[in-house]
């Protein structure tokens, strides 16, 4: 089960690291649309990944609640930081989906 915990971490850090590199690259206009896409369906790979295995089961309301936060941040700070937040909020909503689908499912079977 370590080894699965080093997996979970070093996607998270790699998907930060992903989407700051395409917010960068997208502000610079040094990236197309097509690999802009492309950057997007592998941060959702990366969020799915992380969602899975870093987020354990009493965790999953304080990052549910973190990912709402980011959510609301996200359209304030989207004029200003548009090209950083939108790969960024792909990686960390792909991140809470199975959480947050699990914890419906738990809330919903009781």
């Amino acid at each position: 089960m370590a080894g699965l915990a080093k997996i979970g971490s070093f996607t998270f850090i790699l998907g930060v690291i992903i989407s700051v590199l395409v917010g960068l690259a997208g502000t610079l206009n040094w990236i197309t649309a097509g690999t802009i896409g492309i950057a997007a369906v592998v941060l959702v790979v990366l969020g799915l990944i992380v969602g899975i295995l870093n987020i354990s089961d009493k965790e999953v309301t304080k990052f549910i609640i973190a990912a709402i936060g980011l959510a609301v941040g996200s359209v304030a700070l989207s004029n200003i930081l548009g090209f950083f937040i939108m790969p960024f909020s792909a990686f960390v909503s792909a991140a809470v989906f199975l959480p947050a689908l699990k914890a419906i499912y738990s809330i919903s079977k009781d």
